[in-house]
């Protein structure tokens, strides 16, 4: 993610006559997308974005290390292995690699 993009975002709710809209900004203000009439929760859920990426980033480490422990059981090792291959689908999405 650019420097642009990177967290905070935040958001705000505004009323309207036909009910609620939500407007996403990223770190510096800049409306966020092409969005109209977002319900809250998913405002919430883009505004996140940024820190749930770099959380989920972060621990493909900790994942990948623990997925090749010797001292796992083979059902474990198994968990691991598809708990790394999620991870890893989902950051080429966010990084669109797929």
């Amino acid at each position: 993610m650019s420097a642009s993009n990177s967290a905070p975002w935040t958001y705000e709710v505004h009323e309207l006559s036909e009910g609620y809209s939500a407007i996403v900004y990223d770190a510096r203000g800049n409306r966020i997308g092409g969005f109209d009439h977002l319900d809250e929760a998913t405002a919430r859920l883009i505004a996140a974005a940024p820190e749930l990426y770099e959380a989920l980033l972060g621990s493909l480490t900790i994942v990948s290390a623990a997925a090749y422990d010797r001292g796992l059981s083979p059902q474990a090792t198994d968990l691991m292995h598809a708990h790394l291959r999620r991870v890893k689908a989902a950051l080429a999405k966010a990084e669109g690699r797929q």
